[in-house]
């Protein structure tokens, strides 16, 4: 993308929620409770962009303006949704998982980066060469 919305969403790492699966089957106390899963505050996109950057991916690190996305989304549908979300910053708790069950997430820069070199190495067994 040339450019990245200004939109906020929660970040976590797939080992950090399988480790969290196991600490509530196995914890007396989790029965019958929920443990929203997030590593630390919500994230941009500009900030998951600039993390990206840090780790060496050739990323913009450019944001719209919330006028832009506004301006956008009236010929664009998917900026109709981005619009709609402008300002909204999810609120995740993971208090309880942490205080019940000990549990504590990676860093969102650890997360986000090994990610993107996951999603770009190729798959075992796999070449794309003929």
């Amino acid at each position: 993308m040339p450019v990245v919305p200004p939109l906020y969403f929660g970040v976590v790492d797939v080992r950090d929620v399988a480790d969290l699966h196991v600490r509530a089957m196995t914890h007396p106390e989790a029965a019958g409770e929920r443990f929203p899963a997030a590593a630390g505050c919500p994230v941009s996109f500009l900030d998951l962009a600039r993390i990206l950057a840090a780790a060496g991916f050739d990323v913009t690190t450019t944001e719209l303006t919330a006028e832009q996305v506004r301006a956008a989304a009236e010929t664009d549908p998917a900026m109709r949704e981005a619009a709609a979300r402008l300002g909204r910053v999810p609120v995740i708790r993971t208090d309880k998982a942490r205080g019940v069950l000990g549990w504590r997430s990676r860093p969102v820069e650890e997360t986000v980066a090994d990610t993107a070199r996951s999603l770009l190495a190729p798959a075992p067994g796999y070449s794309n060469t003929p």
